[in-house]
């Protein structure tokens, strides 16, 4: 089982942010040490370019990198944020939900991302955590009835969940637009 989505599913953050009235310019910080980074990369552009938007990446490696990517954030004159979440994201993530508010941007993060839908940001679309685990039981369950690890196939997620900081928006001063409101699995308040 993996977490890991196809870069055409990771490319829904920029189609998501860029329903954001007001929404231009988006910075995304991305990790260079992610596999496949430059498909991700890439997926991102080309939807971005669909979509009118100019998009901007900002790289990290590690998580003493972060704070050198939010200065560079800080000049580029970006109006919106991506974040795909990885393991510098799982160690600093908090300190880009603060950033992105005080700086007044629109934020979506990728999985998992409810954590910092909670902590304040105002987006996040990922794959579904209970639908995950789920799937993990009945793997565990098989294994544990004697199937071989290696004759079960690697699975990706097929479950997604949309959740929208209600809080969020208003403190961005942004009025959700009902397309997203629609589609949210959750709306926090």
């Amino acid at each position: 089982m993996t977490f890991d989505v196809s870069p055409e599913q990771t490319a829904k953050l920029v189609e998501l942010l860029a329903e954001i009235p007001g929404v231009s310019r988006m910075g995304v910080i991305l990790s260079t040490s992610y596999p496949g980074v430059d498909r991700y990369r890439s997926a991102l552009e080309r939807v971005a370019a669909s979509r009118q938007r100019a998009i901007r990446f900002v790289e990290v490696r590690a998580p003493e990198d972060l704070d050198g990517a939010l200065a560079t954030l800080r000049r580029l004159g970006i109006d919106g944020l991506v974040v795909m979440t990885d393991q510098v994201m799982q160690v600093r993530g908090d300190e880009v939900v603060r950033f992105a508010t005080e700086r007044r941007l629109p934020s979506v993060f990728g999985g998992p991302a409810r954590r910092f839908v909670e902590a304040g940001g105002l987006m996040g679309w990922s794959a579904d955590s209970v639908a995950y685990w789920r799937q993990a039981s009945i793997y565990a369950d098989r294994i544990l009835r004697g199937a071989h690890p290696a004759d079960l196939p690697v699975e990706q997620p097929n479950t997604f969940e949309l959740v929208v900081n209600a809080r969020a928006a208003r403190v961005l001063g942004l009025a959700i637009p009902p397309s997203l409101l629609l589609r949210a699995d959750e709306l926090l308040e």
